[in-house]
């Protein structure tokens, strides 16, 4: 009651232009939210499966596992195998080799002693002084016999155990060498299951490229009316300041004041506003 009051009031056109922002508000507000339907990621592709199932289906080589077995095969070797072995060897070598030098030389001695009993009869040394003289001649060729067979013997042995060490050198080498070539294939079908995982990949992320694209459009749109908002707010406030109609109502107290100024006015002759 004691103080006055001021009204202001929009122009019409500010009004109407308001009303249209508060009507596009209402309408961003009332809406309801629309979950992305689509794909986010990309799945594997038929590559990338095959792929996949090759490294699955990786499994140590044949010719690893036969490279091993002979490996332990060999480890494992008792000495009566290793005996066994040797045997095997110097029977072969006193048959091709021992046997038929030992017939040669018996050979031999028999011509021997057919010229022996020849110069005896030529000497007329029969006998006693005749079997000393032949007697002596068997223990030459005896003693000869004796010393090449224990020189073949020996020479036998030594070719026996550089034989079996050669041929299990060549063995080891050889189950080496099929361990390599094992784990060589194995390689090779791991690189090429990593060139179908990378090709797969490439071809995967033209893929997500294209759902990424689709996901991006998607939120543009659902930012547009946003952006579109944001233009009728960024007008709104470009309207002048003190757009508009002030209207001032005075109070109680300055409607009595005004009286009370013009009757003293009218008192003193002064014309009253």
């Amino acid at each position: 009651m004691g103080k006055s009051t001021t009204t202001t009031t929009m122009a019409p056109e500010q009004r109407e232009f308001m009303g249209v922002v508060t009507g596009a508000a209402k309408d961003i507000y009332g809406t309801e939210y629309q979950p992305y339907t689509g794909d986010r990621v990309a799945g594997m592709t038929g590559l990338q499966s095959q792929a996949l199932q090759g490294y699955g289906g990786l499994t140590l080589p044949s010719e690893l596992s036969a490279a091993s077995e002979y490996v332990l095969d060999f480890m494992g070797r008792t000495p009566n195998q290793t005996a066994a072995a040797l045997a095997d060897y110097t029977g072969q070598y006193t048959q091709n080799v021992i046997d038929p030098t030992i017939a040669l030389m018996n050979r031999q001695r028999q011509k021997a002693i057919t010229g022996e009993e020849a110069n005896i009869a030529r000497a007329g040394a029969f006998g006693s002084r005749g079997d000393v003289y032949m007697g002596e001649r068997q223990g030459e060729y005896e003693a000869q016999l004796a010393n090449t067979i224990g020189n073949l013997q020996a020479q036998g042995y030594q070719g026996a155990v550089a034989r079996m060490q050669a041929e299990d050198a060549a063995r080891l080498g050889a189950a080496g060498q099929l361990a390599g070539l094992g784990m060589t294939n194995l390689g090779a079908q791991k690189d090429i299951a990593g060139a179908k995982l990378s090709a797969g990949e490439a071809e995967r992320l033209l893929k997500q490229q294209e759902l990424d694209a689709m996901y991006n459009a998607y939120l543009m749109e659902q930012q547009y009316p946003l952006q579109q908002f944001g233009v009728l707010t960024g007008a709104a406030g470009a309207f002048p300041a003190g757009l508009g109609t002030t209207t001032q109502t005075p109070s109680i107290l300055d409607n009595l004041g005004r009286v009370a100024a013009a009757g003293s006015s009218a008192g003193m002759g002064f014309p009253i506003a």
